[in-house]
């Protein structure tokens, strides 16, 4: 059974791979890098996740935290590219 997803705000919520996988998507778009060139990362990443959360409850941070890691080690650019994803985040939930 895959357990719940803790979120910043301490709200629970079902883990949703796909989440992930649009992440990782928005930062390859960001840093130019075509998907299918880290799409065994990418399921590296989802597995690793998954063992996680078949244990015990994971946090957002935690995910970001070895998603980050990971693409880091593929490229530097997909880094800054989730960065930029996630700052345009941010700047949406202001403007509401």
């Amino acid at each position: 059974m895959i357990n719940k997803v803790i979120k910043k705000s301490g709200k629970k919520q079902k883990f949703d791979p796909k989440k992930i996988k649009i992440c990782i998507d928005k930062a390859c778009k960001k840093a130019k890098i075509k998907r299918e060139l880290i799409k065994k990362e990418e399921e590296k990443i989802l597995k690793e996740i998954l063992k996680i959360a078949r244990k015990r409850e994971i946090t957002t941070a935690e995910i970001r935290d070895i998603v980050l890691r990971d693409l880091s080690q593929l490229d530097p650019a997909l880094v800054r590219g989730w960065f930029a994803f996630e700052i345009l985040k941010i700047q949406r939930k202001g403007e509401q």
